[in-house]
């Protein structure tokens, strides 16, 4: 991409930053003092001295938190940069961004940032002023491990969702996987064939500007991850032409895995998982194409195995799914889902392909919560996972555990289903019942999808 396109691309993203490089003071990061105080004070001033940076060792799985006040009526904004931000120009900072809170016209901010697995490093914060923000600042800030604790991983939509769930879980990956993050069906299928790749799910609006606000932060992201090579999952109709074509000059290398239906496309999906892998799969999932829960409970368990998911409507097993498992032997098919997901009729059609050498096994509760809570149960018994991290999110809404499945794969752990207002009890169980103080738990999305009560209620459940 040139370099016109970024500066246009970034336009409305950081022009509050924009020239914070000019006025040096200690906002060189390579100079920056270290975090020491639990309370950090300080002043700035747009016009003399518009931002401060301090510095922060930070090891994996920990959780940095940080609380900014300031004077009333100012517009100060907090950020977390990343170890690489070191060997930055001075106008390429954006691209090293982990978390920010920019709130408009006001000096209260707050964040926090779960740290990659692979992540440990010395991170840089920022506390910045806009807009002839003057005054002085008091930054409060506290340093834990998530490992028997809860962390919230969220951001201001489901894009920004699906960013966060990638940073806390990725410092690079040479590949990404893209869906729509306004639909579910194509985007079903993405967990198996990112776990073949070992990267992240991103989702992606129907944009079709550039000045559409959600596109920056996707370049932002693709650019820190440093990825090459894209897997756009669905036809135009679920990631459409021009953001297809706007990604492709974000990275070197772009490839659409289309069908003409969202079964299809779950088919060749598992085609590209084979490839990739270079053997075909003995083992797969099938779940309904018609609903999104089933399917977001073997997420993990479809990433850390490299699994495909196929799809079939309720009633009868549909053809592609059919095709795969007859050209490819496949032995194991595990059913996600009762009866009225997958009927009793599709699972016998199953059972009966290749000569009846398919087995056919069926992982079931009494609604979406208690399956979820089956497929974990069942899924560690298989030795693919464990319960040393437990995804939580919404039972009634898609976008969040798109791209948790691949941050609870990441860590080999299971993804449970709630209710937004209170725990399910069929997670409440399965968290009662397998947590230990090696736990930690994951709340995927912002409030509105699983508020603080629920949190409340799994801190009080971690050994």
């Amino acid at each position: 991409m040139s370099l016109t396109c970024v500066c246009a691309l970034l336009a409305g993203l950081i022009a509050p930053t924009t020239g914070l490089a000019l006025v040096y003071d200690d906002a060189q990061f390579a100079s920056a003092p270290p975090l020491a105080a639990v309370e950090q004070t300080g002043t700035l001033d747009y016009s003399t001295d518009r931002l401060d940076r301090f510095w922060v060792d930070l090891s994996a799985n920990q959780v940095l938190s940080l609380d900014l006040a300031g004077a009333a009526f100012q517009d100060f904004d907090l950020t977390i940069y990343s170890p690489d931000v070191v060997s930055a120009l001075p106008d390429h900072e954006e691209f090293y961004v982990e978390v920010r809170s920019n709130n408009a016209d006001t000096a209260s901010e707050s964040l926090s940032f779960l740290v990659p697995p692979n992540g440990t490093g010395r991170y840089f914060v920022e506390i910045s002023a806009h807009g002839g923000a003057k005054g002085a600042y008091q930054l409060m800030w506290s340093l834990r491990t998530a490992i028997g604790d809860v962390v919230r991983i969220s951001g201001a939509d489901r894009y920004s969702t699906a960013y966060a769930a990638s940073r806390s879980t990725f410092t690079s990956s040479t590949a990404v996987v893209i869906a729509s993050g306004a639909n579910f069906p194509d985007a079903l299928a993405a967990a198996g064939l990112a776990g073949a790749l070992e990267c992240p799910v991103l989702l992606v609006p129907a944009a079709t500007s550039l000045d559409d606000p959600r596109v920056a932060p996707l370049y932002l992201e693709l650019t820190r991850l440093g990825v090459d090579d894209a897997y756009v999952i669905g036809g135009s109709a679920a990631v459409n032409d021009f953001m297809f074509t706007e990604i492709g000059k974000m990275v070197p290398s772009i490839q659409r895995i289309p069908g003409s239906t969202r079964y299809e496309t779950a088919k060749n999906v598992a085609d590209k998982i084979d490839q990739i892998n270079g053997v075909t799969s003995d083992t797969v999932f099938v779940v309904r194409g018609d609903s999104f829960a089933d399917a977001l409970a073997v997420s993990p368990f479809a990433y850390s195995q490299a699994l495909p998911i196929l799809l079939t409507p309720p009633g009868g097993l549909d053809a592609y799914t059919r095709s795969y498992i007859e050209l490819n032997d496949v032995t194991d098919v595990r059913i996600a889902g009762g009866t009225g997901a997958v009927s009793a009729a599709v699972a016998t059609s199953i059972d009966s392909l290749n000569s009846g050498a398919t087995d056919v096994i069926r992982m079931q509760g009494a609604d979406r919560y208690a399956t979820a809570a089956k497929v974990a149960e069942e899924c560690v018994g298989l030795g693919w996972g464990d319960w040393s991290a437990i995804g939580l999110a919404t039972g009634m809404n898609f976008p969040d555990a798109l791209s948790g499945g691949a941050a609870l794969g990441t860590r080999g752990g299971v993804l449970l289903l709630t209710e937004a207002g209170s725990l399910s009890q069929a997670a409440y169980d399965a968290i009662s019942g397998n947590a230990s103080p090696a736990t930690m738990a994951l709340v995927l999305g912002g409030s509105a999808a699983v508020n603080d009560a629920v949190i409340q209620t799994v801190r009080g459940l971690l050994p």
